[in-house]
């Protein structure tokens, strides 16, 4: 698989997103020296539901994280649905 630069969108993290559920989101992680990582987490309506050390840096709605990449469907899967009506 070939790596691809993404552009994305992303919202600041002090911007309130307009509803509960799952994001993906941009986070660093506390005491690394600016070391980050994406994750998918749950926004509840007030503040991100986070279970380990780490502040969110931005964020993205999952319509438009797909939207940006158009990852397809697997072939496979595609094929069985049309053999499997």
């Amino acid at each position: 698989m070939s790596t691809q630069n993404v552009n994305v969108d992303w919202h600041k993290p002090e911007e309130t997103p307009p509803y509960i559920g799952q994001y993906f989101v941009a986070v660093k992680y506390k005491n690394s020296y600016g070391l980050g990582s994406y994750d998918l987490m749950e926004w509840d309506g007030e503040k991100w539901v986070i279970d380990y050390p780490v502040t969110v840096v931005g964020w993205v709605t999952l319509q438009d994280f797909m939207n940006a990449i158009k990852a397809g469907w697997p072939e496979w899967e595609r094929i069985s649905d049309e053999l499997n009506p």
